[in-house]
């Protein structure tokens, strides 16, 4: 199944595949970031047949009610979901109780809530319809059906249903094939080929575990972690996997997790200075970080960008900064750092925090703009 989405850049594909191998098939349990779901609304409860007779009179009234309405399908953002895991592929809503005898509607279902990852988007005949980004912001994927009519609707005793008519039978929701896509929602988002140490700075700076490991691609899924400051705030920092030459054009992980980066305000830049165990030239790894992102979406390269000069405790690694230095912006921040031993890691996350803080000042402002602006129209 593909998901073309058409934007400025050009048209990316998204391809769903059924995991080929073990290994894939267990990466997958652990993170789904994009998934096809059915979605259809409950059923409309039966309407009901009934007549009335009193004691010592022949003549009889009709007294079926109505039934109940069939229950709507609710996708809601929550911060406790991280993947799609769990989201079923068929999602049915509740049907709506039958209606009785004595003029007794029949009760409404209530609607199905399904939680999804903040960060969600939901795609229908391609086009995006939602982009559930805030805790609790909600969209509703699919309606109930309306409760089939007893023969006398209730309070309404000009309407007459007999016991076959197709009228008596509750409708059916309406159905919706969807999209669910995942992009991390982040503050910082961690760059860096494989190997480079983004894992064991992610662990060292937050409560996160990620898999650390001496060998490339240790991190096959993205890792969210939060930063806690004495003064108890908050900052998100999400490890992308590793990036390799052409992953713009899908190679290696590709735009299986590149897309997780276009949700990320600042970006942070882990490059390994040591140039050992086959690590590239740090320039010469920077370089393919930057254009592997321009190709991708050229809007990241607008974004906050601080380079960590990782790996500090080896000695070549001082002779290589001095030298990537000078093959940088003077506008880009180099922070030097050793994930392993925590030397720079202060410095980094300071640095970080105050970008952040700038980045959310200017949202909290436009939201007050924008807020005034619809009190006005109202």
């Amino acid at each position: 199944f593909f998901l073309s989405r058409h934007t400025g850049q050009g048209t990316h594909t998204l391809l769903l595949t059924a995991p080929s191998t073990t290994q894939d098939l267990t990466m997958a349990r652990r993170f789904i970031d994009l998934k096809r779901v059915l979605v259809r609304g409950g059923k409309g409860g039966l309407g009901c047949v009934s007549w009335h007779r009193e004691p010592y009179t022949k003549k009889k009234h009709a007294d079926g009610a109505d039934g109940g309405r069939g229950g709507d399908v609710v996708f809601q953002a929550s911060s406790e979901v991280e993947t799609l895991e769990g989201i079923p592929s068929t999602i049915l809503g509740h049907a709506g109780r039958p209606g009785s005898s004595n003029k007794k509607l029949g009760a409404n279902a209530q609607a199905r809530v399904v939680r999804v990852p903040a960060g969600t988007i939901v795609w229908e005949d391609m086009e995006m319809v939602a982009d559930l980004t805030e805790d609790g912001e909600a969209y509703l994927a699919s309606e109930g059906g309306i409760g089939g009519r007893g023969n006398t609707g209730g309070f309404k005793t000009t309407r007459s249903v007999e016991f076959d008519d197709i009228r008596k039978q509750g409708v059916v929701g309406s159905e919706s094939r969807l999209v669910l896509e995942l992009k991390t929602l982040a503050d910082v988002g961690l760059v860096g080929l494989p190997n480079a140490g983004k894992s064991s700075f992610l662990a060292a700076v937050s409560n996160a575990h990620p898999k650390i490991a001496d060998y490339p691609f240790t991190t096959l899924n993205p890792h969210l972690g939060a930063v806690d400051f004495s003064d108890y705030w908050r900052m998100k920092i999400a490890d992308i996997p590793g990036i390799i030459p052409g992953a713009h054009n899908n190679h290696g992980l590709g735009h299986q997790f590149l897309r997780h980066i276009e949700r990320n305000y600042a970006l942070l830049f882990i490059v390994d200075m040591s140039e050992t165990t086959g690590s590239p030239p740090p320039w010469d790894a920077y370089q393919t970080l930057h254009h592997e992102l321009c190709a991708y979406n050229p809007e990241l390269s607008k974004r906050p960008i601080v380079v960590a000069a990782n790996k500090m405790d080896i000695a070549t690694s001082v002779q290589n900064l001095e030298k990537f230095k000078t093959t940088l912006p003077s506008t880009t921040p180099i922070v030097p750092i050793s994930a392993q031993s925590g030397h720079g890691i202060s410095t980094l996350t300071s640095l970080l925090r105050s970008i952040v803080e700038k980045h959310r000042c200017v949202q909290t402002k436009q939201t007050d703009v924008n807020m005034f602006e619809e009190f006005l129209k109202s």
